[in-house]
């Protein structure tokens, strides 16, 4: 990997303590962070106990039933 370059987009880098982060870097942590809140999201929708309903009224034992 080459040397880190200053950001082009205004945000953090350069300047005493703070170091130059490429703009590439920074797309792909905003995407991560983006996956993580999806996941999250997604962990929240399914409930723990199989028998539990969703708001839809069907269960997870029923869904798993069907496939």
């Amino acid at each position: 990997m080459g040397e880190p370059v200053p950001s082009t987009d205004g945000g953090p880098g350069g300047g005493e303590g703070v170091p130059d982060v490429p703009d590439a870097v920074r797309a792909r942590l905003a995407v991560a962070q983006a996956a993580c809140e999806v996941a999250e999201l997604a962990r929240a929708a399914v409930p723990v106990d199989p028998r539990t309903p969703h708001p839809d009224g069907t269960t997870l034992a029923e869904a798993s039933a069907v496939l």
